[in-house]
């Protein structure tokens, strides 16, 4: 009895695109969705977590100003004068005096306060640039040789802002035999060395006429103090201040530096 032959074998037929299923997603694209979906589900955890973090180093920082432009005694501050600069909240004690932040947390809480005290580009903004100077600040900028002295000055009279280092001219009223005021020169080219908080508060802020102005210092030589205080117990009155420009170096009125010799003659020989 013959044996049937072996069956031949043949490989199997290969899927044709009309034999896959296309409504059941194969492996590749299945690993590809669940590729997209932890992809997306990094990136909100990610967000979150920063987000997070910021909150809590806000919470754990406060803000101070650092500032951008120099500034001098009697400027006003400008909301683009400053920088904000974030500080560690474990250094609060060594930025007390730091101006804080407005309520919007933009700018410093002083803008549009007048300047009692020079800051330079990179100084941090703290309220002692906007007190009163100290009278030992005050000495300290009178030079070495060199006297300071306090004279009443009339408020209507100021044409600017009056601030430390400029150069003014002064004049006051006198009486004279006939009993007749005159107002005379007394000084010219003086250096201003402090002025009365009023007068810088008021006049930046468009109070004009400087209202409140009670006095101004000057630095002179040791004698022409001595003359001044002189005059100080003779004048009819304030003192009225003319400022001028930096450049201007001549005296037109009494045509050498000092007291205005006409007018110790005038009190001298009353």
């Amino acid at each position: 009895m013959s044996q049937a032959p072996p069956p031949i074998y043949s490989p199997p037929t290969p899927a044709s695109p009309g034999n896959v299923d296309p409504n059941k997603p194969q492996g590749s694209t299945k690993l590809l969705i669940v590729a997209v979906v932890l992809a997306i589900l990094a990136v909100v955890l990610v967000n979150l977590y920063v987000a997070a973090s910021r909150r809590s180093i806000q919470s754990d920082e406060f803000v101070v100003f650092r500032m951008d432009v120099q500034k001098s005694p009697g400027d006003v501050l400008q909301p683009d004068d400053a920088s904000p600069v974030r500080v560690p909240m474990s250094l609060r004690e060594s930025f007390a005096g730091a101006v804080a932040a407005n309520a919007a947390g933009t700018a410093p809480a002083r803008v549009g306060d007048p300047m009692t005290r020079p800051v330079e580009p990179g100084d941090i903004l703290e309220a002692r640039h906007f007190d009163l100077q100290t009278q030992d600040e005050t000495r300290l900028l009178i030079r070495s040789g060199m006297r300071g002295i306090a004279i009443p000055v009339q408020s209507q009279s100021l044409p600017d802002p009056i601030r430390p280092e400029m150069l003014v001219d002064i004049e006051a009223p006198f009486r004279g035999r006939a009993g007749r005021v005159r107002v005379m020169p007394v000084m010219e080219m003086v250096r201003v060395v402090a002025v009365g908080t009023t007068n810088i508060v008021d006049e930046r802020r468009g109070g004009g006429g400087g209202s409140g102005v009670s006095k101004i210092t000057l630095e002179v030589t040791p004698d022409h103090a001595s003359d001044l205080e002189f005059i100080l117990s003779q004048v009819a009155g304030e003192f009225r201040v003319h400022t001028r420009n930096p450049s201007d170096t001549e005296r037109p009125k009494i045509g050498s530096p000092g007291v205005n010799p006409d007018v110790m003659k005038l009190l001298t020989e009353s």
